[in-house]
This record gives C-alpha cells, sequence and structure tokens, in this order.
C-alpha cells in the first residue's frame, strides 16, 4: 500500500497562479521555432554547407556567420529587442506557460528596492523551459522586468545564437555578469547545473 507523503499543511491560498491558454496556431508556432529551433537550425546549415552546397553557397552561408560573430550580440538594437520580445510572448502561448508563484508578496519584499536577488532553478534540460517564468517581457516572477536569464556562455560565441538569445533578454552566466548585476540591484536567474547536468 502506497503511503501519501504530501504535505498537508501547504497554504495554497498564498499560490499566485498565472496561466496562459496553450495556442499551437501558426504565429505561436513561428515564434518559438525562431527562439528555440536555432540548434536544428544551425546543424542542418552546417551540414548542407558541407556536404550538399556549391562554392558560392559556401561562401554565403561562411559570410553570414561570420557577419553574426562580429556584430554586438544586440544588434540591431530595439529592433532586435522587439523581435526577441514578440518570440517570447509567441512562445509562452505555445507552451501554455503555468508559473505557480508562492508567497508573491515575501517575494517583491526581497526584489524591490535595488537588492539583488539571485534566482536558481532546478532541473536543467536541454532547454530550460522554466526560463520563460523569469524572461523579463512576461514578468511572472515577483520584479520580474528587473530579472535577466543566464545561459552558456558558449551561446554567445555561435552565429545567430547570440543575437537570438540576446534579443530575447539573456546574458552569459560568468562571474563578471553576476557581480555588475549584483552590484546594480538587480536580479538574476540561472540553472546552476548547468551543460554538466544536462550531459551527466
Amino acid at each position: 500500500m502506497c503511503q501519501d507523503k504530501s504535505n498537508n499543511n501547504i497554504d495554497s491560498s498564498k499560490w499566485t497562479i498565472h496561466d496562459t491558454s496553450q495556442n499551437c496556431s501558426f504565429l505561436p508556432t513561428i515564434g518559438v521555432t525562431l527562439l528555440l529551433g536555432w540548434n536544428g537550425i544551425l546543424s542542418f546549415i552546417t551540414l548542407y554547407a558541407l556536404f550538399v552546397a556549391s562554392k558560392r553557397e559556401r561562401l554565403f552561408i561562411l559570410g553570414l556567420c561570420v557577419l553574426s560573430v562580429v556584430l554586438p550580440p544586440r544588434w540591431p538594437g530595439p529592433i532586435g529587442r522587439q523581435i526577441g520580445w514578440w518570440m517570447i510572448t509567441q512562445s509562452e502561448k505555445y507552451f501554455g506557460l503555468k508559473t505557480i508563484v508562492e508567497n508573491e508578496q515575501e517575494l517583491l519584499k526581497v526584489t524591490e528596492g535595488n537588492r539583488g536577488t539571485i534566482f536558481a532553478m532546478e532541473p536543467h534540460d536541454v532547454i530550460p523551459i522554466a526560463a520563460f517564468s523569469f524572461s523579463p517581457v512576461i514578468s511572472r516572477i515577483p520584479g520580474g522586468r528587473n530579472v535577466c536569464f543566464l545561459v552558456s556562455s558558449g551561446v554567445f560565441r555561435l552565429p545567430f545564437l547570440r543575437q537570438i538569445y540576446s534579443w530575447a533578454g539573456s546574458l552569459p552566466v560568468d562571474k563578471e555578469t553576476f557581480l555588475s548585476r549584483l552590484n546594480a540591484g538587480k536580479a538574476l536567474a540561472f540553472v546552476p547545473g548547468g551543460l554538466h547536468e544536462i550531459l551527466c
């Protein structure tokens, strides 16, 4: 016989639930593909360039990749940010994101008033979907407009991905970023397990 190990002392009256209806129509599908599909797109482009493309096509692909790496991650500025925010909101609809925040008032006390805050979450996955909750675009977490999600620094060395993740409001997870955000009284979120947790 299974024993009920649930905690009956949980006070669900302190929960704040943010729920989005799932919508897998054309626009949300395009948005989530642009945001999360670049791993597959880069793999396809690489294989195509190596085995199928003509010399002219290879040079064109190489030129686009070099241009992406040379340009600043946030290029073209406000336009890129609008594209990134559109991708996040469409992905929120596609996945039907549901966020449950326990004791939101206490979290607000922590995140308000220029206090640097660290949100650590588990588990890491190939694509940590929970990162959407920390996006300043949809602001599900208290003080959410002030939160930035940190991703592997390697992402910012890859063509196209560096712009996509920058537009979505992410920064590299490194000591410099941690300290600068905390010293500025800003919040950050990351998955401590990182790439090691995915591979092992």
